[in-house]
């Protein structure tokens, strides 16, 4: 019983993950579908996160990463036209 609970759980993770992005990129475009990928990953995180509570931290430090990368490249871009 329990793994099919399991396996319910990660499908509506999946459909939620799948309909934040898509509902975002064809609304937003590419900006949309980046903030989106970010958001569900946030979803994902939050609704197998365990009792210890570290996968939603990793998630939102991997994020801030991503968007580091991105100002940097943007900074770059910027800079050195």
């Amino acid at each position: 019983m329990r793994s099919y609970s399991t396996a319910k759980r990660f499908a509506v993770s999946v459909v939620y993950a799948v309909a934040i992005v898509a509902g975002l990129g064809w609304s937003f475009g590419p900006r949309g579908l980046l903030v989106g990928l970010m958001v569900a990953l946030l979803v994902v995180a939050w609704r197998h996160d365990n009792n210890v509570g570290l996968l939603v931290p990793l998630a939102v430090l991997l994020i801030i990463t991503i968007l580091v990368m991105f100002l940097i490249f943007y900074l770059l871009a910027v800079i050195h036209p």
